[in-house]
């Protein structure tokens, strides 16, 4: 199968549009964090246990993807935050082997040398109040270098 060469400027153009957002957080000290796993592995329930220890006083969105349902925005919303849902209607599919694959091509670590790693476990609590410390931690450097833009 040939490429269409429109594919290089619809992915140039996604790549434009993301560098501006990220412009645009960073110069109001937005910190935005994009949590992906596979379906089931927590994410919701970590957002749940982020958002259930956060200040009402904060100001906190949450933006979630998913193929077809709006469950996890609803789960989310009861904390009282704003929470905008985005249904893509296609397909996100993940087998085993694909995993499989890339797990031993790509280690994290040697994508991303300073990667920092936080393991937690909603079912136990294990590595809570550490996820607490490192977005506290990130929002006080994301608000610090917003401000030195200005």
């Amino acid at each position: 199968m040939n490429r269409v060469p429109l594919e290089k400027r619809i992915l140039s153009e996604n790549d434009r549009v993301a560098a501006d957002l990220r412009e645009r957080f960073k110069e109001h000290g937005t910190l935005c964090l994009n949590l992906i796993s596979a379906p089931g592995s927590g994410k919701t329930s970590l957002l749940e246990k982020t958002l259930e220890s956060v200040p009402q006083s904060e100001r906190v969105a949450v933006l979630t993807g998913d193929i077809q349902t709006e469950n996890d925005a609803t789960r989310l919303r009861r904390f009282g935050f704003p929470v905008k849902q985005i249904t893509t209607g296609g397909t996100c599919h993940l087998d085993a082997r694909m995993i499989e694959r890339h797990l031993a091509e790509e280690n994290a670590r040697r994508v991303h040398p300073e990667i920092q790693i936080v393991r937690t476990s909603c079912t136990s609590g294990d590595g809570l109040q550490e996820w607490f410390t490192w977005l506290q931690q990130r929002k006080l450097t994301q608000t610090a270098e917003s401000e030195a833009l200005v």
